[in-house]
């Protein structure tokens, strides 16, 4: 048993209104897919934004090479399964599959988000 469903157990447990209003709610979303994002092609405004961040790091045409030869996919409407992020992610492979990096929108602008250390 998660954390989560401990906590609605001893929530229900005792018979608050909020274990009551978290079983329901609960309830209706394990009926639901757990995957309800889109996978698409990047946008010409989505590409240029990663063109601008990938300049950062190397020269322009370095970074124009890059999102012109390499393979990226948007995930629109991604939600971890924990407190964390919400919002689009923009996968990219750099010729391996071992290759990658996955890049988010915070505030409305493109950033390289790193993995953590202790998952590699």
């Amino acid at each position: 048993m998660n954390i989560a469903e401990r906590l609605l157990a001893e929530a229900v447990k005792h018979k608050t209104r909020a274990g009551h209003l978290l079983s329901k709610r609960l309830h209706k979303l394990q009926k639901k897919p757990v995957t309800k994002y889109k996978v698409r092609k990047p946008n010409k405004k989505e590409l240029e934004q990663l063109r601008q961040l990938l300049e950062q790091q190397t020269d322009r045409e370095g970074a124009d090479d890059l999102v012109k030869n390499y393979h990226f996919v948007v995930l629109e409407g991604y939600i971890s399964d924990c407190p964390g992020y919400c919002g689009k992610l923009l996968l990219g492979v750099y010729g391996c599959p071992e290759f990658y990096q996955l890049y988010g929108w915070i505030d409305g602008k493109l950033v390289k988000i790193e993995q953590d250390e202790q998952l590699r």
